[in-house]
């Protein structure tokens, strides 16, 4: 959350014919179930950033991949966009859920 103005400004300043792709990570409930699904984001407008969902939930049937939501920039858990060199940004959690992997491995579980 503390870096998210660089990519509100790198998602409001890109060039509009990249192909470079701007996601987030957002929380979804239904009654008990919370799910974490990435959003392809169309636009941010104040704290609402509106998009569509980049993958099939897993739990959440009432949500469908390609879905437009609008979520609150405030209960964003990740984002992940490309610098001007098209070098990753963002995908934290990707990297917690990656090293926690590797070490489960190596303890053998």
């Amino acid at each position: 959350r503390r870096r998210w103005p660089e990519f509100a400004t790198l998602f409001e300043t890109r060039d509009p014919a990249s192909q470079r792709p701007f996601i987030v990570k957002a929380p979804f409930t239904s009654g008990e179930d919370t799910e974490h699904m990435w959003i392809v984001v169309t636009a941010i407008e104040g704290d609402a950033i509106r998009g569509t969902l980049a993958n099939h939930p897993h739990h959440l049937l009432e949500f469908q991949e390609g879905q437009e939501v609008t979520v609150d920039a405030a209960t964003l858990t990740d984002w992940l966009c490309a610098d001007a060199h098209d070098s990753p940004l963002g995908g934290w959690t990707q990297k917690v859920l990656i090293a926690q992997n590797r070490r489960a491995k190596r303890s053998g579980g």
